[in-house]
């Protein structure tokens, strides 16, 4: 099976604000997603989310991934200013 990667600047920048906002640990999403917490956090630190990862901890986090993409190419287009 394919895994297309997530290639959006600023990504896992927003998803860790957004865990933040909501207080999700990593071992939280472990349990929501399946994904290993150490899995999430290497990737949080190199950005390399599959669409299917960032998909499925996106919903764990109760909030659309195309708001977490807006998000972060609204950073990333805040930068090139």
């Amino acid at each position: 099976m394919r895994h297309d990667e997530l290639k959006v600047r600023h990504f896992p920048d927003v998803l860790q604000a957004e865990m933040n906002r909501r207080g999700a640990s990593l071992r939280d999403l472990e349990g929501q997603t399946g994904i290993p917490k150490s899995t999430i956090g290497r990737k949080l630190s190199f950005g390399n989310f599959s669409l299917e990862e960032a998909d499925r901890l996106s919903m764990a986090l109760g909030v659309k991934l195309s708001t977490l993409i807006r998000r972060a190419e609204a950073l990333a287009s805040k930068e090139g200013e």
